[in-house]
């Protein structure tokens, strides 16, 4: 057997390989989509969710089932952010502020709803999600931190929530034009 016949057999092997542990994930987080559901109602009906957060969990409960599209701009998004933190930092504060909350059990709350939507999307795409992940790690944590060096701050993990959703619900424009605005 030749490494052309090798390559052949072992391609297609390990694509249906994947497609049948992509299924078998997909199944097994079919019960934390039924949680997550429950979660999103539940936070959608407190008065006192910020706006913002409020426009967050909507869009995650409508990306349960799939946030294809949500990682891939967050792929294109997070070089963005990065530089926006570094460039226009008062700025990308003022507009990641409005994704925070205050209140200890509000707060609480969105966090369980958070890492069940994290834990769905590894599920939905753990490839995706992954590289996601990595380049977060590197670009934009990267900039805070230089942002904080330079500033004599240290983030906090509701820094990481607001970054994450501004990831998720931006529009590109938005922040190419703050970063453009403030230079």
């Amino acid at each position: 057997m030749d490494e052309s016949s090798v390559y052949n057999v072992a391609i297609p092997i390990l694509l249906l390989a994947i497609v049948w542990l992509q299924a078998r994930l997909s199944r097994a987080a079919q019960p934390l989509r039924l949680e997550l559901a429950d979660c999103g109602e539940a936070l959608l009906q407190m008065p006192d969710l910020p706006k913002a957060v409020r426009k967050l969990v909507a869009h995650d409960l409508d990306t349960a089932f799939g946030s294809r599209l949500t990682l891939l701009s967050g792929l294109l998004l997070i070089p963005a952010i990065g530089l926006c933190v570094i460039v226009a930092p008062k700025r990308f504060f003022a507009d990641i502020g409005a994704f925070s909350v205050e209140q200890p059990e509000l707060y609480k709350r969105y966090r369980e709803f958070n890492d069940l939507h994290d834990k769905i999307t590894m599920a939905n795409n753990p490839i995706l999600w992954f590289i996601f992940q990595l380049e977060l790690l590197t670009v934009a944590y990267v900039a805070v931190l230089i942002f904080a060096a330079l500033r004599s701050q240290m983030p906090n993990r509701a820094l990481h929530d607001a970054i994450t959703g501004l990831i998720e619900t931006a529009r590109p424009t938005k922040l190419f034009s703050s970063a453009s605005a403030q230079a």
